[in-house]
């Protein structure tokens, strides 16, 4: 098993949060001169249009997990562009906001607390009191509770 995250691991983290481009960032969806596909990740939101370059500026554009002309060169090894173009620009806000989380409580945290290994349901039950009134997310499709230890024997 990993080690917990070190403080000077967490104040890494912080540094490379802190040094990239200031957000928020958008997965866009356009084409190069020759109509390819292009999937990449920007400062300005996706207009819905595919535009075609020279339509879109370069210089908006942080990152791409797709570019196919003349062939494919950035397509990563498993055809999940738009997947990996999302996780890339969600996680400019979201490491922040987990980092805004972490970080107050950081240095009270008990020394055997570690996110590796546990899953999210060791996590909560050996850290907080009780995950009894455990209000799912309103867009969440399938809710699951602590109290109901059959659910994911019926859906297994």
């Amino acid at each position: 098993m990993s080690e917990p995250v070190s403080d000077k691991e967490l104040r890494e983290i912080e540094s490379r949060a802190q040094a990239a481009t200031p957000g928020p960032w958008y997965v866009r969806f356009l084409d190069d001169d020759a109509a390819a596909n292009l999937v990449g990740v920007s400062t300005v939101p996706d207009t819905g249009r595919g535009e075609r370059w020279p339509a879109w500026n370069g210089s908006e554009m942080g990152a791409a997990t797709l570019v196919q002309f003349p062939k494919p060169y950035v397509a990563g090894p498993d055809d999940r562009w738009d997947e990996n173009a999302a996780f890339i620009a969600h996680a400019r806000s979201d490491v922040p906001r987990l980092l805004a989380e972490i970080r107050p409580n950081w240095q009270q945290r008990p020394a055997s607390w570690s996110f590796r290994g546990l899953g999210i349901g060791g996590l909560l039950s050996s850290h907080l009191p009780s995950v009894a009134n455990y209000a799912p997310h309103p867009h969440d499709e399938k809710h699951h509770t602590a109290n109901d230890p059959d659910e994911d024997k019926q859906q297994h």
